[in-house]
């Protein structure tokens, strides 16, 4: 298809792609004779046929002629569907074309095609069109069937583990199990890791397309367990690979991969150029799909969000979940969407609708247990957002894989609201601060959990310096966003006499933080202490005063003291009239 039909009409070729595909074969070659070779007989054959006389348009005495831009995308999709056309040995040709490949390069539709023409024996006796075959199931987001024809493959062939892979493993062979481990979600050690790597070497230097892929599947993994520099190498590595394929348009998945880095590293600047590219590849990507074209809209609309627009992108995540990507998503890009969205939802409207938008995740992405239990992670952020900390502590305590930073991040938030105090739990934090790949965002939350911890041990200088390397590290005119998100964290710590005449001794980032909070002040009511606050939101849970004492380290003496504070200050008698009250002037 032609770079100027694919720009112009993209979503006229999707349609027109899904129309073709979906002929009889009468109608398909009738088309092809009306449209390809221009035969009268044929286009006015055509008219009579429902399924064609939308698409004519009448011309002079009973005479009809296909609608001219109609005619454009047909020529486009039917002249490539024929030059995927097998015209020689099914293996020969898919290594001519680029290997089990085809769906990435080409897109899923022209790859069922080809499939549909391949005898179903052919799988059993040679590989490469068997791992072909699986490609097309993952790409189709097909788990079961995938698994199912890697079973038969390995009924007839050998197919190794991951960390049983060595040098005489085809390298094709390597590549389709990792896409396989990705799409699954599933577990990779270093060892298979470096066998995907050591099969490199097998590789002849101008197979693009393979190294490519190699270089894309490592850069996943590598993104999953936070390994910024090595992904980021990998994903230059894979970048080169395909523009050297001579279809630069598929580029488009490892560009996103760059923006979630450059996000990663609290760089806005840098992640709107490469959305910029990002663009720019998806407009000459042929295999692109509707979908890709959503994913694309949700990080450009994340991009802005970080740079401080953020209606355009809570618009987007309460229009409904049609607008939402939620089709074939390797994890480590559908990450980055629900945590950028579970935030901007619970900051920007209400946290009971960031908690609603995550679980739909559930309800649409079952596909292994560690995307469920980063579904749990973000569920868990939103509760504690509703002040629902028992819940909170029941979901991280069963929560161990996942997104591992952002686990240990909300249980040292949680431990916090338990033990403000705690020494053991300030050494928790400082350890948690000197680990290396701790992304901008993550750099600011715990600083701030850091600095509230010192308050409450009444060490304000030290407060005030965790507070100005947060800021130092992450400028609040860069990234605002990520400030307004803790604003009730940061003015928790800002409300503290002490705290504020140790920042104003740096007059500079005193004005920057009190910018930050625009006005906003904390949540808690003046009315209350911290730990009637504290209790209060526990209450609203149903908790008890057991569970309450349980959670906070106190006795049950003392529990019952500040509900009856609560009481006191309320004017109601019981702990029900205590919530409701809270509710009616807005404390909950």
């Amino acid at each position: 298809m032609s770079d100027q039909t694919k720009q112009s009409t993209p979503l006229a070729a999707s349609f027109a792609e899904a129309f073709v595909s979906a002929l009889k074969p009468q109608h398909l070659q009738l088309l092809r004779d009306a449209v390809l070779q221009g035969k009268d007989t044929a286009i006015q054959r055509a008219v009579s046929l429902p399924v064609f006389k939308p698409l004519l348009e009448p011309v002079s005495d009973g005479q009809f002629e296909f609608r001219q831009e109609v005619l454009i995308v047909l020529k486009a999709v039917l002249a490539e569907a024929d030059a995927l056309q097998i015209t020689e040995d099914p293996v020969k040709w898919l290594l001519k074309k680029g290997g089990p490949f085809i769906a990435v390069s080409k897109g899923l539709d022209a790859a069922i095609a080809i499939e549909q023409q391949i005898p179903d024996d052919l799988m059993l006796n040679h590989l490469l069109i068997g791992l072909f075959q699986v490609v097309n199931a993952l790409k189709s987001g097909d788990l079961s069937r995938a698994d199912s024809l890697v079973a038969v493959l390995a009924d007839n062939h050998r197919v190794p583990s991951l960390e049983d892979c060595d040098s005489t493993t085809p390298p094709e062979l390597v590549c389709v199990l990792f896409m396989k481990a990705i799409y699954a979600d599933e577990e990779i050690s270093s060892k298979a890791i470096e066998n995907l790597f050591s099969s490199l070497s097998t590789i002849p230097k101008d197979a693009f397309w393979m190294r490519a892929i190699f270089y894309n599947a490592g850069l996943d993994v590598f993104m999953r367990q936070s390994r910024i520099a090595e992904a980021e190498q990998a994903a230059q590595r894979a970048l080169f690979h395909y523009r050297a394929t001579g279809e630069p348009g598929v580029e488009f998945y490892v560009v996103l991969y760059d923006v979630i880095m450059k996000l990663w590293r609290g760089d806005v600047r840098g992640a709107k150029d490469t959305i910029q590219t990002a663009e720019d590849a998806l407009r000459q990507f042929e295999g692109a799909t509707a979908n890709d074209a959503l994913l694309l809209r949700s990080f450009q609309l994340i991009v802005r969000y970080e740079d401080g627009d953020e209606q355009p992108f809570v618009l987007h995540l309460m229009k409904g979940e049609d607008d939402i990507p939620f089709g074939e998503l390797w994890p480590s890009v559908a990450e980055p969407i629900i945590r950028y969205g579970q935030r901007a939802l619970a900051s920007h409207v209400t946290p009971a609708a960031a908690l609603s938008w995550v679980k739909r995740w559930r309800v649409r992405q079952r596909r292994s247990d560690r995307f469920e239990e980063m579904i749990s992670l973000y569920e868990s952020q939103a509760l504690q957002a509703l002040g629902r900390w028992q819940e909170t502590d029941e979901i991280l305590s069963s929560t161990e894989t996942g997104s591992s930073l952002e686990v240990e991040i909300s249980g040292l938030r949680s431990a916090l609201d338990r033990a403000p105090k705690s020494e053991a739990l300030a050494a928790r934090l400082r350890r948690c601060l000197d680990q290396p790949d701790l992304s901008a965002r993550q750099l600011i939350a715990v600083c701030m959990l850091t600095a509230n911890n010192a308050m409450n041990r009444r060490s304000e200088k030290e407060a005030a310096a965790f507070v100005s390397k947060a800021m130092t590290a992450a400028n609040p005119e860069s990234l605002p966003n990520v400030w307004y998100e803790l604003r009730h964290e940061v003015a928790e710590v800002v409300n503290r006499r002490d705290f504020r005449s140790e920042m104003r001794k740096k007059p500079h980032l005193w004005r920057q933080l009190q910018h930050v909070l625009r006005d906003h002040s904390s949540q808690r009511p003046d009315e209350l202490t911290r730990q009637e606050y504290r209790i209060l939101l526990l209450l609203a849970e149903g908790q008890s005063n057991k569970a309450i004492g349980l959670r906070f380290g106190i006795s049950l003496p003392t529990v019952k003291f500040h509900v009856a504070n609560l009481c006191r200050k309320t004017d109601v008698s019981n702990r029900k009239d205590v919530v409701k009250h809270a509710l009616k002037v807005g404390w909950l």
